[in-house]
């Protein structure tokens, strides 16, 4: 019995991290504006409210390449003429779907849930990703070595 239930609980462990989702988290200032921290194993929900657009902004110098959406009778998704900002627009409350998306650079992947119009504290208007860790190497190659000169040495 105890043995059964131990391999139930392992097996539940196993699969939270595969049905793990990360949320737009809502800016300091103003919370319709969110953020997400970009990680390729990960699958954003994003939340859309009918009668509400939103746009999602993606890396410098990245391009949209290819969009595909499970259901794409449910949302409105179109890509600006340079390609590199997206418009997002729920059309229908029909059940979730996902969606793919393409760059240049990388590939994201996202659950999409259109729900009625509510209060303005939790509808989004600009979703914008970041990337931590390619920040990070680009302020490391910024950082010049300073010289250790030969009055600093010691004897």
């Amino acid at each position: 019995m105890i043995a059964r239930f131990a391999l139930v609980a392992l097996l539940f462990a196993a699969a939270s991290p595969l049905a793990a989702a990360q949320m737009p988290a809502p800016g300091p200032v103003d919370p319709r504006i969110r953020t997400i921290v970009y990680n390729p194993r990960e699958v954003v929900t994003i939340t859309g409210q009918l009668g509400y657009q939103m746009v999602m902004s993606f890396g410098a110098g990245e391009r949209i390449e290819n969009i595909s959406v499970g259901d794409s009778l449910g949302w409105q998704v179109t890509p600006n003429k340079k390609a590199d900002l997206l418009f997002l627009k729920p059309i229908d409350r029909l059940p979730s779907t996902n969606m793919t998306i393409v760059t240049n650079l990388r590939r994201y992947n996202f659950e999409l849930l259109a729900v009625p119009a509510s209060t303005r504290r939790a509808q989004t208007y600009d979703i914008r990703f970041v990337y931590p860790n390619e920040e990070l190497a680009a302020a490391s190659l910024a950082i010049p070595e300073t010289p250790v000169s030969d009055a600093a040495a010691p004897d």
